[in-house]
């Protein structure tokens, strides 16, 4: 039997802005499907919000485990 660990997505709260914690996401291999509110389809998962701002006019949403997100803004 062959025994696999899944090394969880490492998070650093809090961020500064969007942009830090999507590229901090992105140096460990997450992968980003889009802007919710650009039609995509999110695949069923654990989603952490890893970045809000106080307006809600930016979010990241993170499966730690998978390594996707998406994000979404004001209304979704």
């Amino acid at each position: 039997m062959i025994e696999a660990t899944v090394k969880s997505v490492e998070l650093r709260k809090p961020y500064a802005s969007y942009q830090e914690a999507f590229e901090h996401m992105a140096q460990q291999g997450v992968k980003h499907f889009g802007w919710i509110n650009s039609g995509i389809s999110v695949p069923d998962g654990n989603y952490t919000t890893v970045y809000r701002n106080y307006s809600g006019s930016s979010t990241l949403e993170v499966d730690l485990l998978k390594r996707i997100s998406y994000s979404a803004d004001m209304g979704d």
